[in-house]
């Protein structure tokens, strides 16, 4: 870009010359490579948090999986904070781990934006110890059926349900952003096809867990939601109770009038 300032004498050619020049360095830093994104990490307490790893993706797919980060995962200094540049426009997603937190149940996308050659885009992202973090790990964390047992209930006392054996070895897979696959394991039930996608929820505090399988049709299904009576990095146990129905919704009664429910219980193993 070239500029004529004959027309301008001494220190005011000069004040001119400094203010395109300035214009010109702003201007090109748009639409270009050259944003800059600054991530404050804090913990639940708002304390800063040092040495936390910070990778940044540009969609969720690779964020699920942790392959292919748009920039390598680097550390925040001793105030929290971790800078990365040289970034195009865009939508990115956001992993943040430390020991056993994460952000994984919080903020974990943003958007940037190279407004100019001195912008700067600051987020603050909270990282926390929690349900999610034992559940779901980068790739999907697999946990296998190792009992899975029901008992029908009435007015007049509790009796052993059944449970089909193929059902005995189904492996769970929860992905972070609450992707979710139900493999059918050795043993395939009759009609079920290897594997489902779905999706998962943390409900009440995190002590239900929602499961949403999707249809033939690839559409949501209806969610099946447990208790959790225990969740840690090697075992989940969950239970839930239901009544009992017949294919028009009616309730399904004892000889006492009562309705019957159903009790199931069931114990996963994480596999390494």
């Amino acid at each position: 870009m070239i500029f004529y300032l004959r027309r301008f004498p001494g220190a005011l050619a000069r004040n001119w010359f400094i203010l395109l020049a300035l214009g010109s360095l702003l201007a090109c830093g748009e639409g270009q490579d050259t944003a800059v994104l600054e991530i404050y990490v804090i913990s639940s307490l708002g304390e800063e948090v040092q040495d936390a790893q910070v990778s940044i993706y540009a969609n969720r797919e690779d964020w699920q999986s942790g392959r292919s980060p748009v920039k390598e995962a680097s550390a925040t200094d001793r105030t929290g904070v971790v800078r990365f540049a040289g970034l195009a426009d865009g939508s990115y997603f956001l992993d943040v781990v430390k020991g056993d937190t994460t952000n994984w149940a919080g903020r974990i996308s943003t958007d940037v934006k190279s407004v100019g050659s001195f912008f700067v885009n600051r987020i603050f992202v909270v990282i926390s110890s929690n349900q999610t973090n034992r559940l779901v790990a980068t790739g999907g964390k697999r946990w296998r059926t190792v009992s899975y047992t029901s008992a029908l209930i009435s007015s007049i006392g509790t009796t052993p349900g059944f449970v089909t054996a193929c059902a005995k070895d189904d492996i769970d897979i929860f992905f972070k952003g609450n992707a979710y696959i139900s493999d059918e394991g050795a043993s395939i039930c009759p009609g079920s096809a290897q594997q489902t996608q779905g999706t998962w929820r943390l409900l009440e505090n995190d002590t239900r867990l929602s499961i949403a399988r999707n249809t033939a049709n690839d559409t949501p299904g209806e969610a099946i939601v447990w208790t959790i009576v225990q969740l840690n990095l090697q075992i989940m146990q969950l239970t839930r109770d239901y009544e009992l129905r017949n294919e028009q919704g009616q309730l399904i009664r004892d000889i006492n009038g009562q309705p019957l429910r159903v009790r199931e219980q069931k114990e996963l193993a994480a596999l390494p």
